[in-house]
């Protein structure tokens, strides 16, 4: 096992050299983190805590490049731990495909760092499909492509079929009650005019995103 850390190791010595130039030492710690992600009996803590150190890092270099002027090797640096992190989640969610908590905290990461809307949706996309049962989720990933993306019939769509895995969801139910009632009376009176989809968005989102599913 010591020899696949320290090759994982030695593959961050440019990174690493960029962020002791840049007056910060991780290398203790993450050595660390890859001992424990190879022990035989695996735990997702491990991703996350390994997740949120690479975030909490990458966070400390913004702030050192802005107090600092430091603007040197950002691919070098920034892009090395994104694809880190990224490589992280990947393999957390291989691991345990059903634990909402892992996906939940990947597409978190991806709206607040990232800001790849493209790339949320397809991870929406993607979770949905092997976790069915979680109410939150969909209603998240509902509520993101109608205020994110602005796709009124994406969000409907995933009311929709969230109602089909959920159906005592109170929650769900409601809204996709009204995402199928507004929907319809909005092409009735305004067919093919996107305008007409607002009062669905208006109503939809003041409802009851933020209630306990």
């Amino acid at each position: 096992m010591g020899e696949y850390v320290q090759q994982t190791l030695e593959e961050m010595t440019n990174e690493v050299q960029q962020l002791e130039h840049a007056g910060l030492k991780i290398v203790s710690r993450r050595k660390l983190f890859e001992y424990k992600l190879r022990r035989r009996v695996k735990d997702k803590q491990d991703y996350l805590m390994y997740v949120k150190y690479e975030t909490k890092l990458l966070e400390l270099i913004w702030l050192r490049r802005k107090t600092k002027g430091y603007n040197d090797k950002k691919v070098e640096i920034e892009g090395a731990i994104l694809q880190r992190i990224n490589k992280l989640f990947r393999l957390a969610c291989r691991n345990w495909p059903q634990a909402s908590e892992l996906w939940e905290s990947r597409i978190h990461f991806v709206k607040k760092v990232e800001k790849n809307r493209t790339q949320v949706s397809s991870l929406y996309t993607r979770a949905l499909q092997v976790i069915t049962n979680v109410p939150s989720l969909w209603l998240s990933a509902a509520k993101f492509e109608l205020e994110v993306i602005s796709s009124v019939e994406s969000a409907r769509h995933i009311l929709l079929k969230g109602i089909s895995f959920n159906k005592n969801s109170a929650v769900l139910w409601h809204e996709g009650k009204v995402a199928q009632t507004v929907f319809k009376h909005a092409m009735i009176e305004n067919p093919g005019e996107v305008s007409s989809m607002t009062c669905l968005k208006d109503i939809l989102v003041h409802n009851t995103w933020l209630y306990a599913v």
